[in-house]
C-alpha cells in the first residue's frame, strides 16, 4: 500500500443526481520510495551505471504522468495527469554496511489534471519528503524496503560519479468505501552528487 500524503488532487463524483468532491491525497514525492513494482527495464547500459550509489544526492528534474482511474456503483471516471518538479530543497542519501536511505526536504509541484468536466492546475508550494529504509542494487535495479514495509523499484538510466537517473511505474488499487481508486504512474528523476 502507497503512503500518500501531501499532493492533493480533487475529483468529482457523480452519486445519484448530485456531484460530491472526494479529496483525494496522493503522495509522488519526489523519492524512489512509493513503488510497489516496476517492470520497465530502462534498456541502460550496464557500463553507465557502474559508479558507486553511496553518498549524498540532489534532486535536479521531477516529471510525472499517467492516470487515476475513481470507479463507483454509478461511474468509472479517468482523470489524467502530469507533472513536475522543481526548486528542491531536499536529499537522498544512501550509506553502505548497512544499506540504508533517507529522503528528506521539501519542493515545488505543479501539476495538470484532466477529467471529463476539463483541465485544473494545481501547485503544491512546499511540499513536504519524509521517507527511509533499506536498498539494494542489482545491475541496473534498485530494490527498497521502506520502513513501512513497502518494497519499491526503481530502474536506472544513468549511475555516474555525477549523476544518478532512474524511472519508475507506481501501480497501485485501494478501495475507499465504495470507490475503488486505480493509480497508474510514470516517474522519472534526476539527481546530482552532492559536492560535484
Amino acid at each position: 500500500m502507497h503512503r500518500y500524503k501531501s499532493i492533493p488532487n480533487v475529483f468529482n463524483i457523480k452519486n445519484n443526481a448530485m456531484k460530491t468532491s472526494i479529496k483525494y491525497i496522493l503522495v509522488l514525492s519526489i523519492s524512489i520510495f512509493l513503488s510497489c513494482s516496476s517492470d520497465d527495464d530502462g534498456g541502460s547500459d550496464p557500463d553507465n551505471t557502474s559508479a558507486p550509489l553511496a553518498g549524498a544526492w540532489v534532486p535536479e528534474s521531477y516529471m510525472l504522468t499517467g492516470s487515476v482511474v475513481l470507479a463507483t456503483n454509478e461511474i468509472n471516471e479517468r482523470t489524467l495527469i502530469s507533472g513536475s518538479g522543481s526548486e528542491f530543497g531536499a536529499t537522498l542519501a544512501f550509506s553502505e554496511n548497512p544499506n540504508n536511505y533517507a529522503f528528506s526536504g521539501n519542493f515545488r509541484l505543479l501539476f495538470i489534471t484532466t477529467d471529463p468536466a476539463g483541465e485544473e492546475t494545481q501547485e503544491v508550494i512546499d511540499a513536504m519528503l519524509s521517507e527511509s529504509g533499506t536498498w539494494e542494487q542489482n545491475g541496473n535495479r534498485i530494490n527498497f524496503t521502506t520502513d513501512l514495509g513497502d518494497n519499491l523499484q526503481a530502474s536506472v538510466q544513468e549511475l555516474s560519479e555525477s549523476a544518478l537517473r532512474f524511472t519508475r511505474i507506481l501501480n497501485d488499487v485501494e478501495t475507499m468505501g465504495d470507490t475503488i481508486i486505480t493509480t497508474n504512474l510514470n516517474e522519472s528523476y534526476i539527481f546530482s552528487r552532492r559536492g560535484n
